[in-house]
């Protein structure tokens, strides 16, 4: 269970953060580092910590979209130098869609508002791409603190990546949190389909994709850790694992990476 923070605290913990961040900041960047967050107070802290031991040369922006949260998430972010932007439409896709509205540059990086990133992320994604082929770079992500079932979960996840692997003969989307992907191609395929707000970030891989190289990074140096809210207990592992079954003989079954008929719903 993770404890409400007090007011005197949340004010201690983002000043500190928000000197650290105004030095990473550049007032002329060409690279963007985005996340969006909803209700997300009791997990942005330690997001917003792992932000301050980034270590990178490159001019780069953080920006997140505040996508209509009705707690203390807008403040926090507000108070710590990140630039934030508001999106009042309650979908993940119409959030994402935001940021690649307003930043400018050319690369961007994209992790979670309940994600650590270790602090060579950025320069990990970047080496990638003075391949000019290179126009997506992905990996996985790793939990903390999880039920000990998650880790049958993970073995089988894995598995189930390799099995689509061979049906599709080509690579799959990787870590929704711990990616990144030139803007204009994002731009040139439609950015995040509006309507999506659960495998938006798929949609978007699958799209590129057929367009451009895409590039698994496997070290550690780019690998993000997340919060264990959908696997604090057996019982979210196992419907995990249901929901992961479902999708397979749905995703076989169509011959797509994601069925075009597919209903989504607001899964946070």
């Amino acid at each position: 269970m993770i404890n409400k923070i007090s007011d005197e605290v949340l004010q201690d913990k983002c000043t500190w953060i928000s000197c650290k961040i105004k030095k990473i900041q550049n007032e002329n960047p060409i690279w963007s580092v985005v996340f969006c967050a909803y209700n997300e107070e009791n997990y942005l802290l330690p997001t917003l910590d792992s932000f301050t031991k980034i270590q990178t040369n490159l001019p780069i922006e953080i920006i997140a979209v505040n996508n209509n949260s009705t707690d203390r998430t807008k403040e926090i972010l507000e108070q710590s130098w990140i630039k934030v932007i508001n999106e009042n439409k309650k979908w993940i896709s119409y959030a994402r869609n935001t940021w690649l509205n307003e930043a400018r540059w050319e690369i961007i990086f994209q992790t979670d508002a309940d994600t650590k990133i270790p602090s060579t992320w950025i320069d990990s994604h970047y080496q990638h791409y003075f391949n000019n082929d290179i126009w997506w770079v992905s990996w996985w992500i790793k939990y903390e603190d999880v039920c000990i079932l998650y880790y049958l979960y993970r073995f089988w996840a894995i598995g189930y990546h390799v099995f689509l692997d061979l049906i599709w003969k080509g690579p799959l989307c990787r870590g929704w949190a711990n990616l990144s992907y030139r803007k204009d191609v994002a731009s040139s395929v439609g950015w995040f389909t509006p309507w999506c707000d659960y495998w938006e970030d798929i949609l978007l891989f699958d799209k590129l994709s057929k367009v451009s190289k895409v590039k698994s990074d496997k070290s550690k140096k780019i690998t993000t850790i997340t919060s264990w809210r959908r696997y604090k207990n057996s019982s979210q592992v196992i419907k995990q694992i249901k929901d992961k079954i479902f999708s397979i003989s749905e995703r076989i079954s169509s011959n797509e990476v994601i069925p075009i008929n597919k209903t989504f719903k607001d899964a946070r």
